[in-house]
């Protein structure tokens, strides 16, 4: 039995090692499959590539054909001044024919040995020509519009052979009829002339040939052109030889086909322009196709500039985000803090009531600017806790106008900023500060003047109320009271024809609240509008002491404009060089409250309002009670 199962052990080890190496045999066959099919892929685009060179040579070529039946007529031209010359060159032909043979002989020789050269020449480019014709048929099976093409170029140089047979026999009746015109050696005379300035010209071509040669770098063009070309001198050089024997012998039947050759040379050139029109055509169509791809690629760099652009802002979006949780996480433990001071106050303070003090608009001017140091200080602290740069203005613009079209309910009493300037960008704004300084004293006094005769009594009376005046506007229907907001409880607001009032405790402190009416501070300061100055000073007159606390209502996401800053800077004398940031409006406007701002919402959350009470009752202790 153990050696039975140590057989099967083995015959299936066996069987295991075999399937193994037929799977490794398989692997390795397809490899070999997928690289001859790349392999053969190659050679087609290469084959491909090829055919079109050819075509273009063949193109060429046909040009060249062109150009030398041009220069075939020409020598027809000469070869019938020639014609005219022989009637009176037959006598002297007579003494000096044997000369002329001799030197025929010697001529003719040398040409057969140039001809045997170039037919040695032709054979060696015919094997080649024949080599990349196999090639073209190779690529013709693989590519069947290729052939089509082949087809009807070859018939093109079918209907050309044709062309040349055709002249060919004319060329061997003009040979049979040779022996008549053995008198007439004087045309022999100025034939060879003709030829010997045809050689020159021959050689000169070559030369020239030889020198394109040297300069053309793809070797097939250049072995081709010199093929055709050669073709085409060897045709030269048989038509010479059979006009030699034409003039011997066929002198009269010349006119009627040089005739003939006239009309083809017509069609000829007509050929010709036509085929120079197509050219045209065709320089047309490529600088039509250069423009369009210099539009594809001026268009393909702006959308690689777009892309990189949109990177850009999604890292600033990341980053952002970030500094958003992070903030909320801080004002989540913002809030706790202030709850648990809440409830302290609650257990320790019992409300009362007292009578509230008047307002002294001249005193609350005054005491603003002992309040300068405060606002340095908190303006400085802020600028070392920025964590931004200039760069991210222009998205916090854009975060803004997104905001503003989502949310209509919420105010702030000042938009809470995060300063976004650089080292350098605060100091170019302290300078700025210190530059219109002087400019701002000025404009606080006139402001002083204005309001000094608000104020009854300019003295300060000891009293328990926090005395706040509201500067809210009127910007929307559904936008809630500056009253409201602070308060929550509406039954105690009086009413009067340019102002609200309130007194009551608010977060168990006694506070005395007046909010002017009709305020359209976004449509910038009208002088001719005596109502919201009167507004304005009506609620500063009222009661008996001076306000304590001015606060400035802003909603949270309503852009500062250009109207806007030209109402505040009316009514704090600020100059329109500080509004710089925030849309180059509201982060001057901060600074001009020395740097003071605090955010409430609709909804109802005592902690807010108890750190907004904090706030203020810290200013108050810092300015000894006076505004």
């Amino acid at each position: 039995m153990e050696k039975e199962t140590t057989s099967m052990i083995q015959g299936y080890e066996k069987e295991i090692a075999r399937s193994n190496d037929g799977v490794e045999t398989i692997a390795k066959e397809r490899d070999r499959a997928i690289r001859r099919s790349e392999e053969v892929a190659e050679k087609y685009e290469d084959s491909r590539r090829r055919v079109e060179e050819l075509q273009e040579e063949n193109e060429k070529l046909r040009k060249d054909t062109d150009n030398l039946k041009i220069k075939y007529e020409e020598l027809k031209e000469c070869e019938e001044e020639v014609r005219k010359h022989l009637k009176g060159y037959e006598e002297q032909a007579k003494s000096t024919e044997e000369d002329i043979l001799k030197k025929r002989d010697v001529e003719v020789e040398g040409l057969k040995e140039a001809n045997d050269k170039l037919q040695v020449e032709i054979e060696r480019r015919r094997e080649e020509a024949e080599r990349q014709t196999n090639e073209m048929r190779d690529c013709g099976e693989k590519e069947r519009e290729m052939k089509m093409k082949d087809e009807e170029f070859l018939k093109r140089e079918n209907e050309v052979e044709e062309r040349e047979r055709a002249l060919r026999g004319s060329e061997e009746e003009l040979s049979q009829r040779g022996h008549e015109l053995d008198a007439k050696e004087e045309e022999l005379i100025e034939k060879v002339k003709g030829l010997e300035s045809k050689e020159e010209e021959v050689s000169e071509k070559e030369a020239s040939v030889e020198e394109k040669d040297r300069y053309e770098h793809d070797l097939s063009m250049r072995s081709q052109n010199i093929e055709k070309k050669e073709r085409e001198l060897d045709i030269l050089l048989r038509a010479l030889e059979g006009k030699q024997k034409e003039l011997n012998c066929h002198g009269h039947n010349l006119q009627e086909k040089v005739k003939g050759l006239k009309d083809q040379g017509k069609e000829l050139k007509d050929k010709e322009c036509y085929l120079r029109n197509e050219e045209q055509e065709l320089l047309n169509w490529k600088s039509e196709l250069q423009v369009q791809n210099q539009s594809v690629n001026s268009t393909t760099q702006q959308l690689d500039e777009m892309r990189r652009d949109l990177a850009l802002l999604k890292e600033e979006l990341h980053s952002k985000e970030i500094n958003l949780k992070t903030s909320l996480r801080k004002l989540g433990k913002w809030e706790q803090n202030l709850k648990e001071r809440e409830e302290g106050l609650r257990r320790k303070e019992s409300g009362e009531y007292g009578d509230m003090d008047c307002f002294d608009g001249t005193d609350a001017i005054e005491s603003s600017e002992d309040d300068m140091h405060l606002m340095s200080r908190e303006v400085s602290d802020r600028r070392e806790k920025g964590t931004g740069s200039e760069s991210d203005k222009g998205e916090k613009e854009r975060e803004d106008q997104r905001i503003a079209e989502s949310s209509n309910g919420h105010l702030e009493i000042l938009e809470e900023i995060e300063t976004a300037q650089g080292k350098e960008g605060m100091g170019d704004k302290g300078e700025e500060m210190k530059e219109n300084k002087g400019r701002g004293d000025l404009e606080r006094a006139k402001v002083a003047q204005d309001v000094q005769f608000l104020s009854p009594s300019q003295g300060h009376r000891g009293s328990k109320d926090l005395r706040v005046v509201v500067l809210g506007e009127s910007w929307s229907s559904r936008s809630p009271d500056g009253v409201t907001i602070l308060c929550r409880d509406e039954s105690k607001l009086d009413d009067f024809e340019t102002f609200k009032s309130w007194r009551g405790q608010i977060a168990g402190r006694q506070c005395a609240v007046a909010e002017p009416l009709g305020l359209k501070w976004r449509d910038g300061p009208d002088p001719t509008n005596t109502t919201q100055r009167k507004s304005i000073l009506d609620s500063v007159s009222w009661g008996q002491t001076k306000p304590q606390i001015v606060l400035l209502l802003i909603p949270a996401f309503l852009t500062c404009t250009q109207k806007y800053r030209k109402a505040v800077e009316e009514h704090t004398g600020e100059s329109a060089e500080q509004l710089i940031l925030r849309n180059g409006e509201l982060m001057k406007l901060v600074e001009k409250c020395e740097g003071r701002y605090h955010v409430l919402s609709s909804k109802k959350s005592n902690s807010m309002i108890e750190g907004l009470l904090e706030k203020m009752e810290d200013m108050v202790a810092l300015n000894n009670g006076e505004l």
